[in-house]
Order: structure tokens, then C-alpha cells, then sequence
């Protein structure tokens, strides 16, 4: 449902996320954005901006509750009576949860009627209604009773806009008044937009005298009075039934004041937080304001309980030294009979009353209890073989994770002064990009399958119809080493069948198991075509290597689709199952409990991949589902992408009097190594009546380590370990023994030696660095003459 019209965005394919979640669903990993106080159950709701909601007791801070659900920020929530509960996200939707015994944690229902995230809710109670506001002029009506909505943003068509093109201004605060008859929204330009939820979207007066986003909004029980807070540092009082009369300001801040909560009904007293990590309490009708804490971080949230207690929240922006854990909830006391600190002094003067502000020493800096959090990750790199990622926390802990298993495989810890940041630099800085270089492998260039994303506080990946099947990768690299050295499969359809593999078993979509990608299934590119470079046997060869069907592009307009075979669907059943895969067959193993699926569509979905094979018979689990992906899981049918092959040539170096080759412009796939490439050339030059010897050229120590031990042992050395730990299709070939030592051949590529364990996309993206084709170039030198290995600096992070 979409109420906004003409301003609406154009409808794109649903994406897909994985998840591997660093809370197990009682802490929160990310920063919080909003709290509320339940004083019946003595309990405190928080809403994170790692997609939870988790209810914890007043008493001793332990959680009793966590709702999942949200695939996106929970912005903002309200508690509404029967022990339930309604929140908005930044995934453009409004939940409500069951919070009371037996069907607690449950979601009752989810809408949508933004087209934009949703920032803000506030309920009257009484009334039975709901306001939800968002970016791009969103504001909604929802009848609780219903769940009806019923737009009040401002007509608009961007082209019936005063400044055509420019969208309505975001709104970014919001509060209703006890009878449902009052609504005030803060916009981002610092205006406050007053209307009645019950008469439509007619604005009955709009406020000014911010300037900056307005954050918080409070409306007296009354609807006469209104508190807003603002990014500008100002805390302004408006006489709302006095014909919206600002009658004081204040600035106790040093800097955006990000919160405000009162327990008054007339907004007596408030208390504000700010970026500048205090907490203020400012007296309205007597105005003094009071500085009750002083919190080290930025206050996103907060809310005021009895007896001078009170709770703090932060976000924690990346940047923001902070103490060290970014999920660290304090609950504050002050003495509500200490003598006031009076800081400023407001005046009813029209508005114009501003205190000046010093900052005295706080009333209570000591928490009487806080929640358990876990740092959020704060900064990714993908390795170059695009299937591990490293990660930072804000903690400064470093660790390097297998995309394909789910889990950590390394650790780095921060030491010393750098694990609680120096300067400008946050924690572990220094540790991960030491991490970085030690990890940096330029013989990969694999193509973003998956763009990592951290904004849920933990490492997830989004996989997107049009850049995931992209890229394959050599089966042994993924784990199948008895797999043949040519073969191939699809990293976005194992990822797929790795999260979607036990709900088709289960019978997701109502149809049978689906598949996974197999080394016997993988895709194919067509015909072989003469100009082609392979790795496999030519047909009645079995001793030299030659082209390869598996090994070939096809020059199809359009992209194509190729289903798998029969071993493939057995394969999904069997990981549905929890059965290992074979030797033969690479496959990705995801923890059915710890990973997470996110369908990132119009009806958002989040679960564990056994939550998720827990629907798959229900016919409402195949609606969630993106098509793309039921083609591949379900159905076989993996798309075939241009992007698995590239062209280059191969010409002799100038001078060097060696012929051209037949085919000069060839295609191979973008991970053949260059290897393969020297043998395709030697072979050619020795059809030629030419003799040439090997240059064995690696980058990596380990591969020319295992290429040597080969040549001494007259055998292939068979799979070679890389640093990661996994194979490398990079074998050993020595010359027959008794071949008599001639020159070699060398590959170079603008003037320098390619190493052989590189692959084609390697040379181009780290050597040739140009964007018309690949030219490389072979060449006969001495025997010994000294090869250098091409410098290939750090490049900047790329997620």
C-alpha cells in the first residue's frame, strides 16, 4: 500500500540478504534509537538500530523479551494497551507485537504506507489512533482498531511542488496530543507543521524559529502546549491555544539536542540529551535548567521513570569515540531535592529569551544499572577473492570471516592506547589495516556477487539479481579438492542454495526440493569456440591440456539460464537434511540457527534459515520469496552472465621474432590463471617447431614453494594450499624429463612479468589497469634471466 502518489520511487526487484548476527536475541549489537517505559510490567522497551526491539526489567536490566522481525533501523515505537506493542523502521513499515505470555515476541501484523523509511510514531490511546511520519513528507494516520490507514502528507507531485523536482521535507519527530486531535510534526528545515489527524492532511499552522532538524517533539495531555528540540542546540516552548507564540528558549547543549522525554502532562519540567553526551533537565515554568549527567556519548534517546530516575541511550555515530560497548544503556538518579544549578534563564519575550550556558559539574554521573550490548561493526574490507570479509568493531577487535561458512576463522585484537582510539582514529584502526595488507592477494579480481553492509551492527551481505551470478569460482577454492581442476560454480547460487536449500526441501513453494549449484551442474557458456583458451582435455587427447565447452563464452545477446541436473536437486535435499556435500561438489554451510535470511521486498522478512524451513510448506512463505530466486532454488535455473568471461589478446613481444598465433583474440573465463595461459602458448609455439623451457613466476610464496616440490618429484604437486586456507587451482607442471634446456617463455603485460598464479582478471585489474582488452604478450629469454614480480599497492577499501 502506498498512500504517497505521484512521489513515489519506481518499483525495483526485491533483493536478498544473509546475516550472521553477533547478538543471540538478548543484547543488542547497534545503536539504540528509542526507549519507553512501561511503569504496569516495570519494564523498559528499547528499539535498535539492529532491527530489534528487546523488552528488559527496570529492576536489574536482564532482557525478558526480544522481538525480531524488522530488516531494517527500528526507529521508534509505542506501547499500546493488551500487552502489545507497534514500531516503524527505516524498512518502510509498522508492526505490531504480542508481548503478553504465550504469544510474546510474536508479530500481529505488519503495513506499509510510506514510500520512504518511517522516523517517527506516536499514539493516543484513547483514541485507538497511530501517527507515523517519515522522510520525503510521509505522515500517516493508522485506526488501531483497523489497522486503516489514511494519508495526511500535503499533496505531492513533485511537478505540483513550489520548487518542482525537490521532495516535500522530511519529517523527523512527531507527537500526538491525548484526544487525537492534535498532531505536530518536526520537519528537517527546523518548521513544525501542525494539523488534526481526524480532519486530513490541512496544515492548521506551521511554527518557525528553529533552524535546523527539529528532533524531539513533546504535546501537552491538553494539545495547548508543545516542547521541540532541535539540531540547532535550542530548546524552544511554544504556546500552542496563544496562537503558537514561542514563549522561551533555551540552549543548555553544546552542540544538537537530540532527545526529549517529560513525565509532566502540562510539560512542566523536560529533560534533554545531547550530542555533546549530557543530560540536562530544564524547568519550563520556572526557568532554570540543571545539568544531571554527563555520559561521554551521544544521548539518542531518552526516558523518564519514578523517583528522579531516568534512562539514556545512544547510537554511537561512526567517528564518535565512545566508552566501549556501543550497546551500553545507563539508568541515572539525581536527587529531584538538591538546590538547582540554574544555567540559563528563559524568558516569555516573544521568543526571543536565550540563555548563556556554562557547563558546572553534573549532579550524577554513577549508573545504578545498565544493559548488556555487543559492539557493532563499525568498518568491512572484502578480500580480493571475494569470499571472506574483515571486520572492525567499536571495540577494536578485528576479525576475518568466511562469507561461505558463516563464521569467524581469525582474530586480531587491539592493544594498548589503540583499543580505546587515539586521535582521530577510532579503535583497531591501525590493527585492521595491518590486517588488510597482510590479507591483500592481488593474483584474485572477483566481482562484487554480494555488497557487504553493516548497518545492522552486524556483517550481511545483499545479493542482487543483477550482480550475483557474475562470478564463479574454482570448486577446489570453495572446499570440493577432489573436484576437477576445471571446474566451476556460481558464488551468488551457492549462497542461494546455502539459504533457501532447507525451506525447498521442506517443500517451500509448494513444489519439490530445488536445487543447489554443483560442480557437476555448473553453468555452461555454450559452444566452444575456437578462439578459446580451457583447462580441460581436447576431445581423444588425454595428455594436453586444450579448449574446454566449460571453458568458452557464447556470443548470445541476451542473458540465458541453465538448469541443473538431477544431482543437483538431490543436493538440496540432502543440505535441507543436513547432509555434508561430496567431495566433488562445492557448496556453502550456513548454521541453520545462527545465520539469518532478510527478504528485502514489499513485505519485508527476517528469520534464521530454520525459521525459514519452518514455513516452507505454508503457502504464504512463497510470497516473500523474489521470483529470481525461486528460479534458481526451485527451479534450476541459474542466469548465465557475460561477466564469467572476458576477451584478451596474445601477441608475440615486439622483436622478439617469435610468429603470431592462429586466434590471436581469444576468450577464457576471467578466473583462469595465467598458467593455463603459458600452456595454451607453449603448446602453439612447439606446433610451431619451437622448443621453449618454463619461467615459473608466483606471487604467492607458498604456490611457487608447492610448483618446485612438483618439478623436483617429476609429478604433478597436485592442489596447492593458499594463505586462506583453502585450494588453488594453481598445479605443477614440470617438463618431461630429459627435455632439453632451452629459453623460456614469459608473459608480460605493459612491460612486466605476469605471475602465473594470477588470474586473467587479476592482470587486467592490477597490471593492465585500462578498460579496452586485455593485451598480453610472450617472449623467449635466457634461461636464469632474473623475473621481477610486478608492485601492486594496497587499494582502498572496497566493500
Amino acid at each position: 500500500m502506498n498512500l504517497n502518489g505521484a512521489g513515489s520511487r519506481p518499483k525495483k526487484q526485491a533483493k536478498v540478504q544473509f546475516l550472521f548476527p553477533r547478538s543471540k536475541g538478548n543484547q543488542h549489537c547497534a545503536g539504540i534509537n528509542a526507549l519507553a517505559l512501561c511503569d504496569d510490567t516495570h519494564s523498559l522497551w528499547t528499539a535498535s538500530r539492529d532491527g530489534c526491539l528487546i523488552r528488559w526489567s527496570q529492576e536489574t536490566a536482564a532482557p525478558t523479551l526480544a522481538c525480531k522481525g524488522h530488516t531494517d533501523w527500528v526507529n521508534d515505537l509505542a506501547l499500546l494497551p493488551g500487552a502489545a506493542l507497534a514500531s516503524v523502521s527505516a524498512d518502510r513499515t509498522l508492526r505490531l507485537w504480542r508481548c503478553d505470555e504465550g504469544t510474546a515476541g510474536v508479530c500481529a501484523g505488519m503495513v506499509s504506507a510510506h514510500d520512504d523509511y518511517i522516523t517517527s510514531l506516536a499514539c493516543s490511546v484513547s483514541a485507538g489512533v497511530l501517527v507515523s511520519a517519515g522522510l520525503r513528507g510521509g505522515l500517516v494516520r493508522w485506526d488501531l482498531e483497523r489497522l486503516m490507514a489514511s494519508s495526511l502528507s500535503q499533496p505531492a507531485p513533485y511537478d505540483a511542488l513550489p520548487c518542482p523536482g525537490v521532495p516535500p521535507p522530511s519529517f523527523y519527530a512527531l507527537a500526538l496530543d491525548a484526544g487525537a486531535g492534535l498532531a505536530a510534526a518536526g520537519q528537517a528545515d527546523g518548521g513544525i507543521r501542525l494539523l488534526d489527524p481526524r480532519a486530513g492532511p490541512a496544515t492548521l499552522r506551521a511554527l518557525r524559529g528553529h533552524t535546523d532538524v527539529v528532533r524531539g517533539l513533546l504535546l501537552s495531555r491538553d494539545g495547548r502546549r508543545l516542547v521541540s528540540a532541535s539540531s540547532d542546540g535550542t530548546l524552544r516552548v511554544w504556546d500552542v491555544a496563544g496562537g503558537g507564540r514561542c514563549c522561551g528558549t533555551w540552549a543548555p547543549h553544546a552542540g544538537s539536542v537530540w532527545s526529549l522525554a517529560s513525565r509532566y502532562a502540562d510539560l512542566a519540567s523536560v529533560h534533554t540529551g545531547g550530542r555533546d553526551g549530557s543530560v540536562y533537565r530544564t524547568d519550563t515554568a520556572g526557568g532554570w535548567t540543571r545539568r544531571l549527567c554527563a555520559l561521554g556519548a551521544p544521548v539518542s534517546a531518552l526516558a523518564v521513570g519514578e523517583r528522579g530516575t531516568f534512562w539514556t541511550a545512544s547510537s554511537l555515530p561512526p567517528g564518535f569515540q565512545a566508552p566501549p560497548s556501543a550497546a551500553v544503556r545507563a539508568r541515572l538518579r539525581f536527587d529531584p531535592d538538591a538546590p538547582a544549578t540554574i544555567l540559563s534563564e528563559g524568558r516569555d519575550a516573544g521568543g526571543d529569551g536565550r540563555g548563556d550556558c556554562s557547563h558546572p559539574p553534573a549532579l550524577c554521573d554513577a549508573a545504578l544499572a545498565w544493559t548488556a550490548g555487543v559492539a557493532p561493526l563499525t568498518a568491512a574490507a572484502v578480500t580480493t577473492d571475494r569470499l571472506r570479509v574483515l571486520t572492525r568493531d567499536a571495540e577494536g577487535a578485528v576479525e576475518l570471516w568466511d562469507v561461505g561458512r558463516g563464521r569467524v576463522t581469525r582474530h586480531w585484537e587491539a592493544s594498548g592506547a589503540e583499543g580505546v582510539g587515539n586521535g582521530s582514529a577510532p579503535p583497531g584502526a591501525a590493527a585492521f589495516q595491518a590486517a588488510r595488507r597482510e590479507l591483500f592477494d592481488p593474483t584474485h579480481s572477483v566481482g562484487a556477487w554480494f555488497s557487504a553492509d553493516l548497518r545492522l551492527g552486524s556483517l550481511g551481505g545483499v545479493l542482487d539479481p543483477g550482480a550475483a551470478f557474475g562470478v564463479e569460482a574454482y570448486a577446489r577454492e570453495l572446499g570440493a579438492h577432489a573436484a576437477p581442476a576445471d571446474a566451476k560454480a556460481s558464488c551468488g547460487a551457492l549462497m542461494l542454495s546455502a539459504l533457501f536449500g532447507a525451506w525447498a526441501a521442506a517443500g517451500g513453494g509448494g513444489g519439490e526440493a530445488g536445487a543447489e549449484t554443483s560442480v557437476e551442474d555448473a553453468p555452461q557458456g555454450g559452444e566452444a569456440s575456437p578462439g578459446s583458451v580451457g583447462e580441460g582435455s581436447a576431445p581423444g587427447s588425454a595428455a594436453e591440456p586444450g579448449p574446454s565447452a566449460s571453458e568458452t563464452v557464447t556470443t548470445a545477446p541476451g542473458p540465458q539460464s541453465t538448469p541443473l541436473t538431477g544431482q543437483g536437486r538431490q543436493a538440496v535435499a540432502a543440505l535441507g537434511q543436513g547432509v555434508a556435500p561430496s567431495a566433488t561438489s562445492a557448496s556453502f554451510s550456513l548454521d541453520a540457527e545462527a545465520a539469518e535470511v532478510l527478504l528485502l521486498g514489499d513485505a519485508p522478512w527476517r528469520g534464521s534459515l530454520a525459521e525459514l524451513a519452518a514455513r516452507g510448506g505454508e503457502a504464504e512463505a512463497l510470497s516473500p520469496v523474489p521470483a529470481w530466486v525461486r528460479s534458481v532454488v526451485l527451479d534450476g535455473q541459474v542466469p548465465v552472465s557475460r561477466d564469467l568471461k572476458l576477451v584478451f589478446t596474445l601477441l608475440p613481444l615486439e622483436g622478439s621474432g617469435l610468429p603470431s598465433l592462429l586466434q590471436s583474440r581469444l576468450h577464457a573465463p576471467r578466473v583462469l590463471t595465467v598458467d593455463k595461459v603459458v600452456e595454451y602458448v607453449g603448446r602453439r609455439l612447439r606446433d610451431a617447431g619451437l622448443s621453449p623451457g618454463e619461467a615459473p613466476l608466483f606471487y604467492n610464496t607458498r604456490a611457487a614453494a608447492a610448483w618446485e616440490a612438483g618439478r623436483a618429484a617429476q609429478t604433478p604437486a597436485g592442489a596447492v594450499p593458499r594463505p586462506n586456507g583453502r585450494a588453488s587451482p594453481v598445479e605443477g607442471r614440470p617438463p618431461p624429463a630429459g627435455a632439453p634446456a632451452g629459453p623460456d617463455l614469459v608473459l608480460t603485460c605493459g612491460g612486466t612479468a605476469v605471475p602465473w598464479d594470477f588470474s586473467l582478471a587479476a592482470v587486467r585489474q592490477w597490471i593492465w589497469k585500462r578498460s579496452d582488452d586485455l593485451v598480453v604478450h610472450y617472449a623467449l629469454q635466457p634461461r636464469g634471466t632474473e623475473l621481477v614480480l610486478p608492485s601492486i599497492p594496497l587499494p582502498p577499501i572496497d566493500t
